[in-house]
């Protein structure tokens, strides 16, 4: 083996030295840089952004122009097309008579026209009259016949209300053809704008109609209203979904109605995004179908730990499956495990499955009469007037650590 020596390095440092090498920071006077360009500088640059401003100027006046120009070649045209539809069309006597018809006389050619819709045609009978009644489209053929063009269902109505033979007024056209009769029928049904419900529902608020003026009375009652025609959605206390509104009257009565609404006041106050139509109606669901399991408290402490109502978007959309995709039944599950997260067992709702359309909407049905007999006046156990789900009727839920809302 071989043995090493360990040798020590004596290494002195000669302070006096280092310190005396060491050269010294110059030191150099801070300048200020001068603010702003220079006024040369500055008076080409104003020159640039005088013809960079006349240059956008020329060039907006030259798009007005041209759109302008295009605006009224476009008017042009509508204007001689409308003008030679009016040539085209001629006197109207030479094509159409207002008479009266024996309704009995009218024949429905089935090769072109619409279905018969039951339902429909019974609908206008029990709302006939005869200031609002439309004289159906006839024509008569070259053989005598008269077939309905349009208005089966009307002259059907006025036959189910005044028999058979009744005599009403008609639009009598004289076409040769089941062509031509055809391309008439495609071009009335196709013209034809129907109301959307909003229009219809300020038609009617107007006309005193009684559940139109009872969605109104209900509104007012949290501070809402309807979002009438021309109004921007998202405009405060408004509710576009009025149509749900009046479905939950007419199928689980007034109190239902009121329950949702005053939840959703509640949580939402006057903002229309927590009045939509999915969580009206799934609200309007999951209170039917687990009342008087479910605390009021509870289910307000637990969305208004949601940041917004559209934290439950993504929620609801995780409740669709391929059995039912309805937006209503989904938001009825999203607010069923938000209620029931971080319950204990004997506090928890029971168990939530989405059944089948068909099932779904009989379980509502029933659900729906069950409510009307527990809640609505006249019902088996009768209602206060403000019951129990009216604004502020229970304390304030004091969440447990057992139970606590998610966040």
């Amino acid at each position: 083996m071989t043995s090493r020596k360990k040798t020590t390095l004596d290494v002195t440092v000669d302070a006096q030295r280092v310190v005396t090498e060491v050269t010294p920071i110059e030191e150099r006077a801070i300048v200020t840089p001068a603010k702003g360009p220079s006024p040369r500088e500055a008076a080409r640059r104003n020159t640039v952004q005088a013809r960079a401003a006349e240059v956008r100027r020329r060039r907006t006046a030259i798009i007005r122009q041209a759109l302008e120009k295009r605006r009224g070649q476009r008017q042009a045209e509508r204007d001689a097309a409308i003008a030679a539809a009016a040539e085209a069309a001629g006197d109207p006597k030479d094509h159409i008579e207002q008479v009266y018809v024996k309704a009995s006389d009218i024949l429905v050619p089935e090769e072109y026209q619409r279905i018969f819709d039951q339902p429909r045609a019974e609908g206008i009978a029990m709302r006939f009259k005869w200031r609002r009644f439309q004289a159906p489209q006839i024509n008569r053929r070259p053989d005598g016949t008269l077939v309905a063009v349009d208005g089966q269902h009307r002259i059907w109505a006025a036959q189910r209300c005044f028999g058979q033979d009744v005599m009403i007024p008609v639009l009598l056209t004289h076409v040769e053809t089941t062509v031509e009769e055809a391309g008439d029928f495609d071009a009335v049904n196709t013209e034809r704008r129907t109301l959307n419900y909003n229009a219809a529902f300020r038609a009617r608020v107007h006309a005193r109609d009684a559940d139109s003026l009872q969605v109104l009375l209900l509104l007012k009652e949290v501070g809402m209203r309807p979002l009438w025609p021309g109004e921007n959605r998202g405009t405060p206390a408004t509710v576009v979904a009025c149509r749900t509104v009046e479905y939950m009257i007419k199928q689980g009565g007034a109190s239902s109605a009121r329950a949702v609404l005053s939840v959703l006041r509640d949580v939402g106050g006057t903002d229309p995004d927590w009045y939509r139509d999915f969580l009206l109606a799934g609200m309007w669901q999951f209170l039917l179908r687990y009342d008087g399991l479910l605390r009021r408290d509870r289910l307000v402490d637990v969305l208004r730990k949601q940041t917004d109502s559209h934290a439950l978007d993504g929620l609801t959309a995780e409740h669709k499956n391929s059995i039912n995709s309805s937006n209503g039944a989904a938001a009825c599950g999203a607010l069923h495990y938000l209620y029931n997260y971080r319950m204990k067992v004997g506090d928890a709702l029971p168990p939530f499955s989405i059944e089948s359309p068909t099932r779904h909407s009989a379980l509502v049905r029933r659900y729906a009469r069950q409510w009307v007999t527990a809640h609505e006046p006249g019902g088996h156990i009768g209602a206060k007037p403000n019951g129990a789900w009216s604004s502020g009727a229970q304390l304030p839920y004091q969440s447990r650590p057992r139970d606590a809302a998610p966040s």
